[in-house]
């Protein structure tokens, strides 16, 4: 789908309620004006002197209700096979943020994971806006933006086994502009740096492992940030194995990596003034001879031992050796921050709306928090409570890479991982539970992948920028 400044006498018209409510039937008007106090907007075709168009209830003038609008607009004219439509705005999108945001919720709806299936691709071909201006940067952005989000979806979708490590890193390479530098460990060197706790999760699989960072540093940058991502490419649970059922979209266990190479193309390509690292340890955690066991005990590269009594809390370690990684960089960051797909217990707490984000940093939560609002992504703070990290002990090493109990697990996983970093501006995101649409698309959701908080992430970087 494209926008353009033209269209031909087919395109079917589109209308805001508050432009035409006075010439469509009553029973139309009525309906629609009760609609728009709903969190959807709703459309409806009337006849208005002979001409079939379509008119549309706005919802609340907020960034998001409009990214929404857009979104749904866009379905709508999909679904009913428009190829073609004029869409009138009014003064709700005087706002450049505005103005963005629905072109942002135009361009994600149309996103579809479809290139293992012989399917017609999307009707709707060309989208015609009047009643307001549209700057070109504004569409630019619109489209990093989107073009951001499908690139990291489509990594998470492709079926694991054309999505190994290897291919995760040559699908960043090609999509990355030359203002990103790209650096790949191999498993020889991650092993001369210490990375044991990385490792051991590898062993078992025959896709070698390969550590990334990509580095984007602007000639005007003040504030330096790393975002780790967790990438894992799949997850069977090693030893300790999943259900079947429990496996089935474990491809998805890498979206923390996913939104992290996302957010730092974006960030590029909108060459926003900041330096920004992306580091993940990328692994598949399989089943094989040489799995890691329960009972192993791992050392990680900050020296620490880990009692392995769940190979399946296998995310933490790769991202332990990740974190001491990110802190050994020449030097200091302003925030380090990780987003992993990390428990099922922050998805049991939260849902499949929320993520969860611990950090000792209030600044640096209500910061990202904020960020998360405009963009419609819900996140919300879990405790760091000291008393907890008792929970972690272990009779044989540092400390065991589960919790004690089963409850809070999501908590204790962020203990974990505090373990491994030493700024106190640092932030864990657990994605796990929001990462993934088994059900029909929606506005900006699709079925799949649906990368959260890439969206947050880069307006929150864009914010750092900006400030």
């Amino acid at each position: 789908m494209k926008f353009d400044n033209r269209t031909t006498e087919s395109a079917v018209k589109v209308y805001a309620i508050n432009k035409v409510a006075e010439k469509v039937s009553e029973k139309v008007k009525k309906r629609l004006l009760k609609e728009q106090c709903q969190e959807e907007p709703k459309f409806e075709c009337a006849s208005i002197n002979g001409e079939l168009v379509i008119v549309t209830s706005l919802i609340k003038d907020t960034e998001h209700g409009v990214r929404v609008f857009g979104a749904d607009l866009v379905r709508y004219l999909d679904a009913n096979q428009h190829e073609e439509a004029v869409v009138e705005l009014d003064h709700t999108f005087e706002k450049k943020a505005h103005r963005i945001a629905f072109l942002e919720g135009a361009l994600l709806s149309t996103y579809r994971f479809d290139r293992y299936k012989d399917v017609s691709k999307s009707s709707l071909k060309n989208l015609l806006i009047v009643g307001v201006d549209f700057l070109e940067e504004e569409i630019a952005q619109a489209k990093i933006i989107s073009d951001s989000v499908a690139f990291s979806r489509d990594l998470v979708n492709t079926p694991p086994n054309d999505m190994k490590p290897s291919n995760v890193v040559d699908a960043f390479k090609s999509m990355a502009d030359e203002k990103v530098k790209i650096q790949v460990l191999n498993e020889e060197e991650c092993s001369v740096l210490g990375m044991g706790a990385y490792l051991a999760v590898a062993r078992g699989s025959k896709s070698n492992p390969k550590f990334l960072h990509a580095t984007y540093k602007s000639k005007k940058s003040t504030k330096r940030i790393a975002l780790v991502g967790k990438g894992v490419t799949f997850d069977t649970g090693g030893l300790s194995l999943k259900p079947p059922k429990s496996m089935l979209n474990m491809k998805s266990d890498m979206s923390g990596l996913a939104v992290v190479l996302g957010v730092i193309i974006a960030v590029s390509r909108l060459d926003l003034a900041v330096e920004l690292h992306v580091i993940s340890a990328i692994a598949e955690n399989a089943v094989d001879g040489d799995s890691y066991r329960p009972d192993d005990v791992v050392k990680a590269s900050n020296g620490k031992t880990i009692e392995v009594k769940n190979t399946d809390a296998e995310g933490r370690l790769t991202l332990a050796d990740a974190l001491v990684y990110t802190e050994k960089l020449d030097n200091e960051l302003d925030y380090v921050i990780d987003i992993a797909t990390l428990t099922g217990s922050a998805a049991v707490a939260l849902g499949s709306d929320f993520a969860a984000i611990f950090s000792r940093d209030r600044k640096l939560v209500d910061s990202i928090t904020e960020a998360a609002e405009c963009q419609g992504e819900g996140v919300w703070q879990l405790p760091l409570p000291k008393s907890y990290k008792k929970l972690l002990k272990s009779e044989v090493a540092d400390l065991s890479n589960i919790g004690s109990t089963p409850y809070g697990g999501a908590i204790t996983a962020a203990l974990f991982l505090e373990e491994f970093v030493t700024t106190s501006n640092w932030a864990h995101i657990d994605i796990a539970g929001c990462d993934f649409n088994n059900g029909s698309a929606e506005n900006c959701k699709p079925n799949g992948a649906l990368v959260p908080l890439l969206r947050t992430l880069t307006q929150w970087v864009k914010e750092i920028s900006d400030a």
